[in-house]
């Protein structure tokens, strides 16, 4: 099987999108309340990243959260790729969510935490400031390990 046909299949059979909105208020909805939720589970293979990276994209864009997703396909390469690189996780479990105001990109794995040396700052190095990037383009992130595996969790404001 071609490697696009695996991904779409494998994005759609794992595909889950909500869309909850809010407190009834008289006769409307208060839509600042409204969230869309979306999630896709791959397995933790390398041609899981440009396909979960195509996912956010084309979910965002379909939710007209985000007016520039260059930021959010930097933050999914760069999480799913750490899965993939690092976790020795069989799956990847990506999860967006949204409100007017904010996007949230959660990544799951079943691997395990393995504790790497902290690079020396190098600004010529090709590799390590993974998570700085992400950081960097993020309004907040959490990482939470565990024995059943990793979860970061990062939101950026919507535009």
């Amino acid at each position: 099987m071609a490697a696009s046909a695996l991904e779409t299949r494998m994005c759609t059979i794992g595909l889950l999108e909500t869309v909850k909105t809010g407190k009834k208020t008289g006769a409307r909805h208060d839509r600042s309340a409204v969230r869309k939720s979306a999630g896709c589970v791959m397995d933790a293979v390398d041609v899981s990243v440009p396909a979960l990276r195509r996912f956010a994209r084309e979910t965002v864009s379909r939710w007209g959260v985000l007016s520039d997703d260059a930021d959010l396909a930097l933050v999914v390469t760069e999480l799913v790729g750490n899965v993939v690189r690092h976790s020795k996780g069989t799956e990847v479990c990506l999860l967006l969510s949204a409100t007017a105001s904010t996007l949230t990109v959660e990544v799951r794995d079943n691997g395990r935490w393995h504790d790497h040396p902290v690079p020396t700052p190098d600004e010529l190095a090709c590799s390590g400031r993974g998570l700085q990037l992400v950081k960097a383009y993020s309004a907040y992130v959490l990482v939470r390990t565990s024995t059943d595996g990793t979860r970061v969790v990062v939101t950026m404001q919507a535009s």
